[in-house]
C-alpha cells in the first residue's frame, strides 16, 4: 500500500487494504490507489487516485482514473479524469479536465 499525506486530519483516516477513507474536517494533499471521501467529510486540497469515490464535500483538485461523484456529494474542484459519474443529487461546482491533457500534473495517475 501507497499513502502519501500531507497536511493535516481533524477526524477519521482509516485505511483497508488499497483504500483510504477520509472522515471529518481534512485539509492537504493525499495520494493512494483509491480514495473514498465519506458523507460527513469536509476536505480541502489535492487528491490523486486510481479511483476516487466522493460522498462528501471537497474543495480544490482531483485527480484521478475515475471519479464517481454520489448522489449527495459538493464537489467545488477542478476534477482531471477521462472517466468522471455523475449521480442525481450530486452538485459539481468546478471543471472537469480531460486527465491525457493535464498539463503539469503528475502523469503517474496515468494508465
Amino acid at each position: 500500500m501507497h499513502l502519501k499525506l500531507n497536511g493535516q486530519v481533524n477526524g477519521d483516516l482509516l485505511i483497508q487494504e488499497e483504500t483510504v477513507f477520509l472522515g471529518g474536517s481534512v485539509t492537504g494533499d493525499i495520494e493512494a490507489a483509491k480514495i473514498v471521501v465519506q458523507e460527513k467529510c469536509e476536505f480541502d486540497g489535492r487528491l490523486v487516485a486510481d479511483a476516487l469515490v466522493i460522498m462528501g464535500h471537497v474543495k480544490g483538485e482531483c485527480v484521478s482514473n475515475e471519479i464517481f461523484l454520489k448522489d449527495k456529494s459538493v464537489t467545488e474542484a477542478t476534477l482531471h479524469s477521462n472517466d468522471v459519474k455523475i449521480e442525481i443529487g450530486a452538485q459539481l461546482g468546478g471543471s472537469i479536465k480531460n486527465l491525457d491533457n493535464a498539463n503539469g500534473l503528475d502523469k503517474s495517475i496515468k494508465k
